[in-house]
Formats: C-alpha cells, sequence, structure tokens
C-alpha cells in the first residue's frame, strides 16, 4: 500500500482528477501510487466528495476550514465567579437569588449550553435547528449600537452551529423576580436626549423589521436586547438572530410583559418555545423563553 507523505495538502484539482480516474476504471491502488496518496485517503474521498464539481468542493473545503477555526474560539471563565468582575454593578446585581449570579451557576454547570436552552431548537422543529451547537459563549457582551449613550450588555451571548451548518447568533437575558430593565420603552422615550434616544430607538426597530413604535408599554430592554441579536448576528454571517429569555421565576414573573413584546410582531408565544417574529435583510429573528430550574437561585 502506498504512503502519503505527511503533511501534504491536495488542491481541489488533484482531489478531483484523482477521483475522476477512479470512476474511469482504474484501480485504487494504482492511481495511489502514481500520485503517491494513502488508498484510505483516496476511499475517505469518495465517501465525502462523491460528484461533487470544483466549485462545490472548494466552497465545501472553505467551510471545513472555518468550521475548524471557529471549534477553537473559546473565552475562559474559571468558575461562576469568574461573572461577577464582567458586570456593571456587581455589588448590586450579584446576590443569591438574582439572575446575574443565578445564571452563571445554572450555565456552568451544563455541558455545553443548559438542557432547556437546547429543548427549545428541538421544539422550533425547524431542520435548521435540529442539533444546535455553541461554539462560542461570552458572559456580558457590549453590542455597540446606533446613537449616543451607552450600549448593553447581554447577559449572555452565544454564537452556536447547527448541524447543516448554518451560524445562530443568541442573546440571552437572564431574569429571576427582577423587571425587564428599569423603564418601559414610553418612560425610556421621555428621559434623557429626545432627539439622540430617537436616533438610537429608529436603529433599533431597523433591525427588528418594525415601522412604527411598539407600545409605550413594551419593556424597552426585550427591544434592545433582540436588536442586540440581530447586529451580532449581521457581525458573524449568521442567518438566524435568536432572544433567548432564561427565567429561573417560579410564577413566570413578567412573562405578560414579554407575550405584549411578542404581540407587537402579531404573533404569541408560550413557555419552552421559540417563536419568528421578523425576517430583517435575510436574518431569521426568533425569540423564546427558557424555564430555567429553581435550585440554581439557592447555590
Amino acid at each position: 500500500m502506498s504512503k502519503q507523505k505527511h503533511g501534504k495538502r491536495y488542491s481541489e484539482e488533484q482531489i478531483l482528477r484523482i477521483l475522476e480516474e477512479i470512476r474511469g476504471g482504474k484501480a485504487v491502488t494504482e492511481v495511489a501510487r502514481r500520485y503517491g496518496v494513502a488508498e484510505n485517503t483516496i476511499y475517505r474521498w469518495k465517501s465525502r466528495f462523491g460528484e461533487m464539481n470544483r466549485e462545490e468542493l472548494r466552497r465545501l473545503r472553505e467551510l471545513e476550514a472555518e468550521n475548524a477555526r471557529l471549534k477553537r474560539i473559546y473565552v475562559p471563565a474559571s468558575g461562576p465567579g469568574s461573572w461577577k468582575q464582567l458586570l456593571a454593578d456587581p455589588d448590586k446585581h450579584w446576590k443569591m437569588g438574582y439572575s446575574a449570579r443565578t445564571l452563571a451557576h445554572c450555565w456552568h454547570d451544563s455541558d455545553g449550553w443548559p438542557d432547556e436552552i437546547n429543548a427549545l431548537f428541538l421544539q422550533a422543529n425547524l431542520p435548521e435547528f435540529g442539533q444546535v451547537t455553541p461554539l462560542l459563549v461570552i458572559p456580558e457582551l457590549v453590542t455597540s449600537l446606533q446613537g449616543q449613550g451607552g450600549h448593553p450588555h447581554s447577559d449572555v451571548f452565544v454564537l452556536a452551529k447547527s448541524d447543516q451548518g448554518s451560524l445562530i447568533s443568541i442573546t440571552v437575558e437572564g431574569k429571576a423576580e427582577e423587571p425587564f430593565g428599569n423603564q418601559v420603552l414610553g418612560e425610556w422615550k421621555r428621559s434623557g436626549n429626545q432627539k439622540n434616544r430617537r436616533i438610537r430607538l429608529d436603529f433599533l426597530l431597523r433591525k427588528l423589521g418594525l415601522t412604527t413604535d411598539p407600545h409605550d408599554a413594551v419593556p424597552y430592554q426585550l427591544i434592545q436586547r433582540t436588536a442586540c441579536a440581530v447586529v451580532e448576528a449581521e457581525r458573524y454571517n449568521a442567518p438566524y438572530a435568536v432572544m433567548v429569555v432564561h427565567s429561573f421565576s417560579r410564577t413566570d414573573t413578567n412573562y405578560e410583559a414579554f407575550c405584549g413584546f411578542v404581540n407587537e410582531f402579531g404573533k404569541g408565544v408560550e413557555p419552552g418555545t421559540l417563536v419568528e417574529i421578523a425576517l430583517v435583510d435575510g436574518i431569521r429573528v426568533f425569540v423564546g423563553w427558557a424555564r430555567g430550574h429553581e435550585r440554581y437561585l439557592t447555590v
């Protein structure tokens, strides 16, 4: 059996030429010896590349290289306590029973990500969401938005990949018994610099495909966090953007406010489900409500 030189990489043209000779009737042993390729490598190429043309093979190898690069991305965290230092106000938010601390313990106790988050994607019953794997998990990711003023922190940002190779941008908003931020939309619009607030809100609404302002009672935080998922989807060229409320409330506190937000898109939603709310510049936008286990409230 011939031996392949260690580390040699074959071009798309060479691979296709070899496979064409095999399809033409030449023996694998003969072709392997002539090109200096291991026979098992040729059989692997036949299985993986089949009848692909040059462009299809080139694109597949590009995707494989990109996926390999993404799999190496990792943001280390030594434990739940390391999330505390990333909070804007650690002394205020890092308390037992509060969402920041609860969320950190839940995610660090999970293999990849919590089961209830994975269940959302399985429940969606979309081929693209059949098997979703987190590639990158960042606590307290800051997303830059148009307009002056502070930029929001997503409690958790996840860049995930489906088994079909599609990237998914996910922002996670943790909740225990706290409300969605300090202001509903109407209060937010009336506070601060009115001109700048208008610029920021128009930017957020464009990202969500909305042409009119939502009801004043809608929590501003939900508008902002969902738009952040879209902004990050654009950044990573992901065709899917998802905002998940990860709730640890025993009574689904604030669920009605979440439903009010979803209603602005003419949709309804149930706990434990994802619902598609918009299609914006080729990005499909989803939101969902996941129920975390209450034991993490007292860890």
